[in-house]
C-alpha cells in the first residue's frame, strides 16, 4: 500500500518520524548481553559485562585468549511493557519539541528491495547483529497504539517514506528556509542518511538541544558525497576503501591508508558547488579504481540512497546527468 497523500493537512505543521531507532532502542533497553570466559584446561568460568572488561582482565592478569572460551548469550533485564513506556515518552517528547500539529509514525515492514539487489561490493547490512528480544512486540505496540498514524515500509525502509513524504512536501509548498510557514514538513529522525537524501527541516531527536535544522540543497548534496567516499559502516557500505597518492596530492591530503571524515573533508573542502563536489568523488573513485569505477558507483550509490519517489530505482548514471555532471 502507497502513502496517501490527501491524508496530509497541509494547513499542520506536520513531524514525520523515523521510529524505528526508537522502537529499536526501547526493546534493547531492557536486555544486556552477558559473556562468559570459559578456560579450556580446567573449565573455570568468568563472568564479563561486555568484550572490553574481559580483555582488561586478561591483560591484567597476563593470561592469553587462547586459554579461553568466550561466549555471550541475551540476560533479559525488563520487560515489554516497559519498552512500550519509553517508545510512548519518546513519541511525545518529539512532538512537543517540534510543537506539531499531526504527525506520522513511520516503522519497518516486511523486505526490503535493496536485499534483493545484486552486488559485487556490498553487503549490505552483512555486519547487523541480532535484534533485540521484545523488537516485533514493541513494532505490534506502535501499531496499536497510533493506528492511523502508523506508516509501515513494506518492501523498502523507514528512511525512504521520510524522504518520499519529504519531497512531496517540497513539490506541494516549495519549501524553503525563508518561507517556512506553519504547515511546512519536519523530518524527525536521527539517521544521517536522510540528511544526505533530502531538502528540508529535520529534528534529530538524538540531540533535541540543537533543535530544528534546515537542511539546504547544497548541504544535502554534500552529505551524499561525503558518504560516497566514507562509506556507512553501520550499513556495511565501503565507500573508497583507500586513496591514491595522485589523489591525495591533488587534495593535499595526508597520506592515509583509507578515505576516513578527515580526507573525505579535505576533498570536498576544495570543492566550490555541488557539480565540483560530485566530480571530486568521481575522480578519487576513477583513480582508486580505474577498471570498474563505475560499477562501484552505482553500487554505492544504490545503497547509500533514499527514495524521492514511491518505487524509485537508483542510477547513478541519471544522478550525474541530473546534476549536469559528465564521467566515462
Amino acid at each position: 500500500m502507497g502513502i496517501d497523500f490527501n491524508s496530509f493537512d497541509l494547513t499542520k505543521r506536520t513531524v514525520i518520524i523515523d521510529a524505528d531507532t526508537l522502537i529499536y532502542s526501547s526493546a534493547a533497553q531492557q536486555q544486556k548481553l552477558q559473556y562468559t570466559a570459559t578456560n579450556i584446561h580446567n573449565g573455570k568460568a568468568q563472568i564479563f559485562e561486555g568484550v572490553k572488561p574481559y580483555k582488561a582482565w586478561l591483560e591484567e592478569h597476563s593470561l592469553s585468549a587462547d586459554d579461553f572460551n568466550l561466549t555471550s548469550e541475551v540476560i533479559i533485564t525488563g520487560e515489554a511493557r516497559f519498552a512500550f513506556h519509553s517508545i510512548k515518552q519518546k513519541v511525545e517528547s518529539i512532538l512537543l519539541a517540534t510543537q506539531a500539529d499531526d504527525y506520522r509514525i513511520c516503522i519497518g515492514g516486511v523486505g526490503n528491495y535493496r536485499m534483493e539487489y545484486e552486488s559485487k561490493y556490498v553487503q549490505y547490512k552483512g555486519n547487523r547483529k541480532d535484534k533485540p528480544v521484545f523488537l516485533q512486540e514493541c513494532r505490534e505496540y506502535v501499531k496499536g497504539k497510533y493506528k492511523d498514524k502508523v506508516l509501515v515500509a513494506d518492501g523498502q525502509e523507514a528512511d525512504d517514506l521520510l524522504t518520499i513524504i519529504g519531497w512531496w512536501y517540497f513539490k506541494q509548498k516549495g519549501n524553503n528556509k525563508n518561507s517556512w510557514l506553519k504547515d511546512k514538513v519536519i523530518l524527525a529522525a536521527c539517521d544521517k542518511d536522510i540528511m544526505a537524501n533530502v531538502v528540508g527541516y529535520f529534528f534529530n531527536y538524538q540531540y533535541p538541544e540543537v533543535g530544528i535544522e534546515w537542511n539546504s540543497g547544497d548541504s544535502m548534496v554534500r552529505k551524499y558525497c561525503f558518504q560516497l567516499l566514507t562509506g556507512d559502516a553501520v550499513d556495511n557500505i565501503s565507500g573508497i576503501k583507500y586513496l591514491t597518492k595522485d589523489i591525495q596530492e591533488k587534495y593535499g591530503l595526508r597520506k592515509s591508508s583509507g578515505c576516513g571524515k578527515v580526507s573525505a573533508e579535505g576533498i570536498l573542502s576544495k570543492c566550490k558547488g555541488r557539480k565540483e563536489m560530485l566530480s571530486a568523488v568521481i575522480d578519487a573513485y576513477k583513480s582508486s579504481w580505474p577498471d570498474d569505477y563505475k560499477e562501484r558507483l552505482q553500487d554505492m550509490g544504490f545503497f547509500l540512497w533514499l527514495r524521492r519517489e514511491e518505487k524509485e530505482m537508483f542510477s547513478f548514471d541519471k544522478y550525474t546527468e541530473k546534476m549536469g555532471v559528465q564521467y566515462d
